[in-house]
């Protein structure tokens, strides 16, 4: 385990490198200037190709290289600029030096812009450009090994059987660069990963993702089905709880095609116990959203009507009435479907900033810094590349500093400020961005913390507010009868609930937003007594001496009813 963890922070120091080159021109620059000579001399053997074999990419590439051979100035971001205007004007006359074929090629190349594809990468342009000669640098021929090591160890401890494996190193799955690695683990009878459900592991500059995913749908196998982790060991460890949904899904998914490959087999797999079928991913309704909700039909789609109207929402309610419950099943009906590839779901708290958000400045451990984004500007970049609803869902909204963390995303959040026609230049990057117009926002809050500051008027403007209470409502007592509870029980359960809520709802000091919610009973136990006096005594008791903290006799006196 400890060569597997060491090999994984040595692929994490190189992504820690590029994101900084992805990032810093002027880091970027200043490290391929300082490329050894040896190195550069073995890149310009394999790009005299083009001499043969002419692509528009590998004359600038062989024309950078010469330059960094030949120790004319530095390289500069001008001369890669420079030489891109030659290529896409096809000068001939500039390019006479490499010969004929050259000439011919350049002159016979498509009349288009033969760099659009890495243009589109936007301010990377040059880290796409350039990437397969500063990761040379890197001895890229040792990285694919090390992600072998490190599928066929994952394999072993999994006890997989005739599997094989794909593994994609900082080259990118298009070959444009890319500051990821990953491996995928699949049976051995499918031609291919993206034909079959695989277990994969995702190596990141700040940590790892784990899980199963469907390459016939390309997404996550089901919900919950990955996970973002820190070390390699809890990756393994939520891989092994995957291993029965893999084999199961595969089982009956698409009929593999055969394959002439012969199929890569290890150690010999362990009896595994027939699994019980895990979730499917399947369409999702609001009929489906009411059977796990505790709301009429009518409450229901006025908050979903609010939530298609304003495109922001926020859940607001005392603890235990599930509002992040609500968000999610909220989503899904949206989407139309349990689609976790579509939602986003965080945290604010009192440390969360715009940096964490949108952009900001970290350090890369070298003494310098990079620009990186936030998860609300990667998930619209995602969004913007769909046309299908995305939702992004704020837990304790009001936890953090808004003015702070939001930034000029206050205008762009506002349903008829989305959009490229309203793009705005952002702080750090100074690119232009937009708010696209399937990006919904849903946020929670929690209406009985003391310590949370009051909520700014410009978010309260932008988006639309809906209370949630608790509710101990017949539907709420089917549920606790169904999972064994007497119904004699149920009725003292919910008589002493809705007594201590009439009381916290007349004090002057409390009020509705300080009710004790229905969320802590719905998963009932047996001993059923037992049961909820644990709830009391661990849950709601330091509840009501919190919201009592000034009357220290009156806490104990409603503890000690509850638990009569």
């Amino acid at each position: 385990m400890t060569q597997i963890q060491e090999t994984i922070r040595r692929i994490q120091e190189i992504a820690r490198y590029l994101q900084r080159l992805e990032s810093d021109d002027d880091a970027l620059f200043a490290e391929l200037n300082a490329i050894d000579k040896a190195v550069i001399a073995q890149l310009l053997e394999e790009y005299k190709v083009v001499e043969k074999q002419f692509k528009p990419i590998k004359l600038l590439r062989y024309e950078v290289l010469n330059q960094l051979q030949e120790e004319r100035p530095p390289l500069r971001a001008e001369d890669v600029d420079f030489y891109r205007e030659r290529i896409e004007r096809r000068d001939t006359e500039y390019f006479q030096k490499y010969g004929l074929k050259v000439v011919e090629g350049l002159a016979n190349s498509e009349p288009r812009d033969s760099f659009s594809v890495y243009r589109r990468q936007g301010k990377s342009l040059y880290f796409r450009l350039l990437y397969p000669i500063f990761y040379r640098k890197l001895q890229s021929n040792l990285i694919k090994p090390a992600l072998q090591e490190i599928t066929t160890a994952i394999a072993e401890t999994l006890g997989l059987s005739e599997y094989r494996t794909h593994t994609v190193d900082f080259r990118g799955s298009t070959n444009f660069g890319s500051l990821v690695c990953w491996l995928a683990l699949y049976p051995a009878r499918f031609r291919s990963h993206q034909e079959c459900h695989h277990l994969f592991l995702t190596i990141t500059a700040d940590g790892l993702k784990a899980g199963l995913w469907s390459g016939l749908t390309n997404k996550a196998s089901f919900e919950g089905s990955v996970q973002n982790v820190q070390s390699y060991e809890t990756a393994v460890e939520f891989l092994k709880r995957l291993r029965s949904d893999y084999y199961v899904f595969n089982q009956e998914g698409k009929t593999p095609r055969k394959s002439t490959k012969k199929a890569v087999v290890s150690t010999p797999a362990p009896v595994v116990a027939e699994p019980i079928p895990a979730y499917q991913p399947r369409p999702y309704t609001a009929a489906d959203a009411l059977q796990e909700l505790f709301l009429t039909d009518e409450r229901f789609q006025e908050i979903q009507d609010a939530l298609v109207y304003k495109q922001n929402l926020i859940l607001q309610g005392p603890p235990g009435v599930g509002k992040t419950f609500v968000a999610k099943r909220l989503a899904y009906t949206l989407l139309g479907a349990r689609d976790e590839s579509r939602i986003e779901t965080i945290q604010f708290h009192q440390s969360y900033a715009y940096e964490d958000f949108m952009q900001g400045l970290r350090p890369d451990g070298a003494g310098n810094f990079y620009l990186r984004n936030g998860v609300f500007y990667e998930f619209c970049k995602r969004a913007g590349q769909s046309d299908q609803p995305f939702v992004f869902i704020i837990d304790e909204i009001n936890r953090g500093n808004l003015s702070r963390i939001f930034g000029e995303l206050f205008q762009l959040m506002e349903s008829d400020k989305r959009g490229p026609a309203h793009a705005i230049t952002l702080t750090y990057s100074e690119e232009r961005f937009f708010v696209p117009a399937n990006v919904y926002l849903i946020g929670t809050m929690n209406t009985a913390d003391r310590s949370l500051a009051l909520v700014d008027y410009a978010l309260r403007r932008r988006f639309a507010f809906i209370e949630l209470a608790p509710t101990f409502s017949t539907k709420f007592q089917a549920l606790l009868e169904n999972e064994g509870l007497s119904t004699e029980f149920i009725h003292i359960l919910v008589n002493k609930l809705e007594f201590i809520n009439k009381v916290i709802h007349n004090d002057r000091n409390l009020g509705s937003g300080y009710l004790i919610g229905h969320s802590y009973f719905t998963h009932p136990q047996m001993p059923e007594k037992e049961w909820f006096l644990r709830i009391i005594r661990l849950e709601i008791a330091p509840l009501l001496r919190e919201y009592w903290f000034d009357e220290p006799d009156q806490a104990e006196e409603q503890i000690q009813r509850l638990l009569a």
